[in-house]
């Protein structure tokens, strides 16, 4: 007998069915990239497991506010030059790290991105991936949408939050 199939059924491997739809994600950048950067990020994550990228449809948004070089790292700036875009964010920073921080911002790219899945419609989306400022983006919405009769109520069944802060 084999480890797989000594494994549970819901830790067993599952094949993807041709007729099954794949899973559509949003996916939404950290501070300082662009949605082309982004793009290539998760597909190298893709490639770790080439048989998930057969079955996942991701698609991008770009965060509203540009940035200027003097507000991104020299690592960020490299890779919008090698993978196209310009550095933009969810949200902009005051008082950081410091008692009354606050996040300029952020309730317009919150809006925005709102508008955009209920544009959508119920369900068009699977669920939600974020990175960074795109987490905190993807937390406050997975919030908005689990309250009664929040108009976000099943556009979207599960999000992916990476190296947020909430």
């Amino acid at each position: 007998e084999n480890s797989e199939s000594a494994a549970p059924e819901h830790h067993r491997k599952k094949k993807k069915s041709k007729d099954q739809p794949k899973l559509r994600l949003l996916c939404l950048h950290n501070e300082g990239q662009s949605k082309d950067v982004f793009e290539r990020q998760v597909e190298a994550f893709f490639r770790v497991d080439l048989g998930m990228r057969s079955w996942v449809d991701p698609h991008y948004l770009e965060a509203p506010l540009q940035m200027a070089n003097a507000e991104t790292e020299a690592a960020s700036q490299m890779k919008c030059v090698l993978f196209g875009g310009d550095p933009h964010c969810w949200h902009r920073y005051e008082k950081r790290g410091y008692p009354g921080e606050s996040w300029p911002g952020f309730e317009a790219s919150f809006t925005g991105v709102a508008d955009h899945i209920s544009a959508q419609g119920p369900g068009y989306y699977d669920g939600i991936l974020g990175f960074g400022q795109g987490a905190s983006v993807a937390a406050q919405i997975a919030r908005i949408a689990e309250a009664p009769g929040s108009p976000l109520a099943d556009h979207f069944r599960f999000v992916l939050l990476f190296s947020g802060v909430w």
